[in-house]
């Protein structure tokens, strides 16, 4: 190996022997894939190799997923070739840089390298670009990767890239970068022994790590031990555990990335006590980590992710893949060989994911999207081939329609898939922060509260300013809004204030007033002392967060509905306590038990009068009539994403809805409270038969749509169901009826062509029913017929009525159409047997010449 490719006094490590291979690939083919495990030394000899071999013009910029990583590799690289950091070799992260203009190896973040991008698309003075712990598949990895690639291909052929990881799917991304030759290198020098659980343990998780501890410390006597862990809470609580245990003189340290630097350093340097490092997926990274000679795997990360269903952005704690708990395990061999004690089963290890999913398949990518509509248009995104992992199609149209939303860009008129950036958007691209934010923050610019918008956009994107979850001790007098809370306990301390004592983190406030000072140096202009600043912040709020308006389900209700249906709680510690309505700024899906819950986190109150004014576009009036007892009520709906903001009761005037409403509730009762049933019905009987059998063609069909008809037309003047019962249904359908025929008349000819009754000798009244394919049908007792020699006869004398004949006791003696036969074939005997048992009623021999008893006798 060419010692030219090392710093003379740098310790051999396992990937010199391939650096020659590496540095040949790298500039025969400008690509380069480089896979070694951990403890190779990659991060550090492979930039300072490329540098040595004068393999690039200009910066090669060393791309990582943390800050730390980049700051502590810069200064190690830098120190092995015996110089100053910030000389040759520089780094380039949030809020703090060292570099000089001599700097040849800039070591930066891939946030930064994005930033750069907005700001120079052409990476001008930049000849290589080294992409390192890829396989983490960080979002902004992946986007400054792709946009590179595509710059290589297009003006910049002579840039230069390399990718480098400890576990990476190297098929895939060699095939996507083709030509690029893929050199591979040992890592660790010495083994690892893997254990797993034997079966599931169902403890809570600092106490299996408190186990595990124990077990570790007992087993070896020196060397660190290394807890892999989701989060900071989790790290909180087994400190909490650990330090109920008996350790000796052993040091428990945190390591994530919320703690400030220097503490992050105390966690990783050397000591003469053994020490127990409980960390986050941080440690999976370039860090130097070089006592560790047990590593103990909880197997869990937090990842962040996107919910389609409500808009906003969810952190799980997940299984990782097998490939991150191999580059977990690499870091118990760097020293000698070391244990690796996973805290769950070998067949839950080999059933996970080979690889991690990529951040762009499964997070939120608006502020990827906006950025790239900013770039040359050569250099966007022109299909899937783009991406070596293309973002869900969901996610990138939410991604739109967000920015479409926030007025951000607008679709090219000529090919919908091409978006433009807006003046808007490219004030927005100005300002480090989510496109929701950065919205937020113009706005507040342009009402005159920059600064005060500024502040609570660096407090909310700042991780774990609060402490825990606890309330302020100093209540919010207003009692609507989480924001003015953070702000004005955040501004206390900047006053003097304990953050403790204003329920803030030591750690997250001092993040955060470094987050404060980067942003406010950023606008343009101070506050307005004349404006309103509360007021302005609540109309800055909405211009970025108008789609998360919530609204309170009732006063004192303890959870809300948000535009498009989604349910919130509302946590204990919520300031928000009186306002109804309000935007959810931050929310989270917690499990609850065996399900899982989505708790609102941040929110800030705001006014119907000022959801009008920024969403106008969105907001709706709608008018509604309901039926309240027998009157309707007319009432406008002001509605923003479906939820009412306002609403007042009008003045109900008669109208076609308010006829319909009526009408439409008769109808559901059947018509009772309108109509004699049984009238209606007999008339309907009868205008079908005049119409079907006698030939009355012209006359109406009495159905149920001709009565809603007649009952519409009744209740154009009506807005009570009463007014509508004096208007007598009925008597419109007669009107109806009769006006059917030309002229008038057509009452009198149903009466002609079907009767409604027919008279008989003694005056008595019948009433003759007309059923559907069946002729029409009378009855009464045989008495009542007496004097009568022939039966009725409708449809114009052409169809003859069926009487039946009844005896005393109401029972039908005989059905016939002839009566006159009757009386002379059937009466004698019927009379002879009928007179002996009911003696008392009449019994004549000659019924014809009889004279019938009057109406309402019995006999």
């Amino acid at each position: 190996m060419p010692a030219s490719l090392i710093a003379a006094n740098a310790t051999p490590l396992p990937i010199d022997a391939v650096l020659p291979a590496i540095v040949a690939a790298f500039t025969s083919a400008g690509r380069v894939l480089v896979v070694a495990e951990p403890g190779a030394g990659k991060t550090t000899r492979v930039p300072n190799a490329l540098l040595m071999a004068q393999a690039f013009t200009g910066q090669c910029w060393v791309v990582q997923p943390r800050r730390m990583a980049a700051i502590l590799t810069a200064r190690r690289v830098a120190q092995e070739r015996g110089e100053t950091c910030g000389e040759v070799i520089g780094y380039s992260v949030r809020l703090e840089e060292r570099v000089t203009a001599v700097t040849r190896i800039r070591y930066v973040t891939d946030g930064l390298l994005l930033r750069r991008l907005l700001a120079d698309p052409q990476l001008t003075g930049i000849g290589a670009l080294v992409f390192d712990e890829f396989h983490e598949r960080r979002a902004a990895m992946d986007v400054g990767l792709a946009v590179a690639k595509r710059l290589q291909a297009t003006t910049r052929p002579q840039l230069r890239l390399a990718v480098m990881s400890a576990t990476l799917d190297s098929e895939k991304l060699a095939q996507w970068l083709d030509p690029a030759p893929l050199i591979a290198a040992t890592g660790r020098v010495f083994p690892v022994q893997v254990e797993h659980d034997g079966q599931l343990d169902t403890r809570r998780l600092e106490e299996r790590v408190a186990t595990a501890v124990r077990k570790a410390l007992q087993t070896s006597a020196d060397g660190d031990v290394l807890v892999f862990l989701p989060g900071a809470g989790e790290i909180r609580r087994c400190q909490e555990q650990l330090a109920k245990m008996a350790l000796g003189e052993t040091l428990v340290m945190p390591l994530h990335g919320s703690l400030p630097l220097r503490d992050q350093e105390a966690a990783i340097a050397p000591t003469a006590l053994r020490k127990v490092i409980l960390s986050t997926n941080i440690a999976e990274t370039s860090l130097t980590l070089p006592h560790v000679v047990t590593v103990i795997d909880s197997g869990l990360a937090r990842t962040a992710g996107f919910a389609n269903w409500s808009g906003l952005d969810t952190l799980h704690v997940q299984p990782i893949s097998r490939a991150s708990a191999a580059q977990r395990a690499g870091r118990a061999g760097r020293v000698r060989p070391g244990t690796c004690i996973r805290l769950y089963t070998a067949f839950d290890h080999d059933h996970r994911p080979a690889f991690d999913t990529a951040e762009l398949a499964r997070s939120d990518v608006a502020e990827h999207v906006l950025a790239l509509a900013s770039l040359p248009p050569e250099l966007q995104p022109d299909g899937d081939g783009f991406w070596l992992t293309p973002p869900p199609a969901q996610a990138q149209q939410s991604a739109r329609e967000l920015l479409l939303r926030l007025g951000a860009v607008t679709s090219h008129a000529s090919d919908g898939s091409r978006l433009q950036l807006t003046p808007t958007g490219r004030q927005m691209l100005r300002w480090p922060l989510p496109p929701r934010w950065a919205r937020v923050v113009v706005a507040g610019e342009a009402l005159g509260a920059g600064h005060t918008c500024a502040t609570v956009a660096a407090l909310l994107n700042e991780r774990d300013v609060r402490q825990g979850e606890e309330k302020s001790t100093f209540a919010a007098p207003h009692g609507h809004s989480d924001v003015l809370q953070l702000l004005q306990d955040f501004e206390a301390c900047r006053r003097g204030a304990q953050p403790r004592d204003r329920g803030l983190s030591r750690t997250g406030y001092l993040n955060a007033k470094v987050a404060v000072d980067q942003l406010l140096g950023l606008v343009q202009r101070p506050d307005d002392s004349k404006v309103d600043t509360e007021s302005a912040l609540g109309l800055a709020l909405l211009h970025g967060f108008g789609d998360r308006l919530a609204r309170r389900r009732s006063a004192q209700a303890a959870d809300v509905e948000m535009v498009g249906g989604a349910a919130l709680r509302l946590p204990a510690e919520t300031q928000v306590t009186q306002a109804q309505w309000m935007l959810v700024l931050h929310a989270e899906e917690r499990r609850d038990g065996k399900t899982r819950a989505n708790w609102l986190r941040v929110a800030h109150g705001v006014d119907p009068e000022q959801i009008i004014e920024v969403l106008a576009d969105e907001v709706t009036t709608e008018t509604t009539l309901t039926l309240e007892g027998k009157r309707v009520v007319q009432r406008e709906r002001t509605l923003c994403g479906g939820l009412q903001l306002e609403a007042r009761t009008l003045q109900t005037q008669p109208s076609a809805q308010v006829a319909a409403l009526l009408v439409q509730t008769a109808s559901a009762s059947q018509w009772r409270d309108l109509l004699d049933l049984e009238a209606w019905a007999q008339l309907a009987e009868r205008v079908r038969f005049a119409k079907d059998v006698a030939g009355l063609t012209h006359l109406p069909v009495c159905d149920e749509m001709f009565l809603l008809q007649i009952a519409t037309d009744a209740a154009q003047f009506c807005t009570q169901l009463g007014q509508l019962q004096q208007a007598d249904l009925l008597g419109l359908v007669r009107a109806a009826i009769d006006g059917s025929r030309t002229g008038g008349g057509g009452l009198s000819q149903l009466e002609q062509a079907a009767p409604e009754t027919m008279v008989l000798p003694g005056g008595k009244r019948l009433r003759i029913v007309y059923p559907v394919g069946q002729p029409p049908w009378t009855q009464s007792r045989m008495q009542d017929f007496f004097g009568l020699d022939d039966g009725p006869k409708v449809a114009f004398g052409q169809v003859a009525v069926v009487l039946h004949l009844l005896a005393p006791n109401q029972r039908p003696v005989q059905v016939t159409t002839d009566l006159a036969g009757f009386w002379l074939r059937h009466w004698p005997a019927i009379r002879r047997q009928l007179c002996r048992l009911y003696p008392r009623h009449l019994w004549p021999e000659d019924p014809i010449g009889a004279k019938p008893p009057p109406p309402g006798r019995p006999r």
